[in-house]
């Protein structure tokens, strides 16, 4: 039987020696975009090519969180590093909208 170890950090693995997964939670900025049809399309930045789109708000979240799931497993799988988001820093303009 396996055992899984939540951590507080980044990163996910299976260790086979112990039979012990380690999982963390990952935080990944999204992206939404409305489309002229209604619908929504939400991209990640930090892994490219996790693309999902929804009619609404909440199912485009549903979606986009599904596929950033299956992103991560087939990076495990692959045996490569999961991605990390960098920091991102934020600006805020002021502007008139004549």
């Amino acid at each position: 039987m396996r055992k899984t170890l939540y951590l507080l950090g980044r990163g996910a693995y299976y260790d086979q020696d112990s039979g012990i997964d380690c999982i963390s939670a990952m935080k990944y900025t999204v992206i939404l975009q409305r489309e002229t049809d209604g619908g929504y399309v939400a991209t990640v930045p930090a892994l490219p090519g996790c693309v999902s789109q929804g009619d609404t708000r909440a199912k485009v979240l549903k979606n986009i969180e599904e596929a950033i799931e299956l992103y991560l497993e087939d990076v495990r799988d692959a045996g490569e590093p999961i991605p990390v988001e960098s920091d991102r820093e934020y600006v805020e303009v002021t502007t008139s909208l004549r």
